[in-house]
């Protein structure tokens, strides 16, 4: 995905001075950029804390039986390196 920098943007604005269209497709090219990344942040933020709601139901021995402790699971969704200093998000 690209996303247009401010540079771009205002590199277009002398032609839309000039009655080219140019501009105001760049500006919502990039407003569109940016409410997508806002809205993937979001919806991953929201699967992450889901996921980690399902993992905090489960009792010790299901923890156990996945490879983790309850004080991972954060660790585990998120990808914070536990106190070994490995991520278990790269298993």
């Amino acid at each position: 995905m690209r996303t247009a920098t401010i540079e771009q943007v205002e590199m277009t604005a002398p032609a839309a001075a000039n009655g080219d269209c140019s501009f105001g497709r760049a500006a919502a090219a990039a407003l569109m950029n940016s409410a997508g990344e806002i809205l993937r942040c979001f919806l991953r933020h929201a699967r992450a804390r889901r996921d980690m709601r399902r993992l905090e139901e489960l009792d010790e021995r299901m923890l156990q039986d996945i490879g983790i402790t309850r004080s991972e699971i954060a660790s585990a969704i998120y990808g914070r390196p536990n106190c070994e200093g490995r991520s278990h998000a790269d298993h």
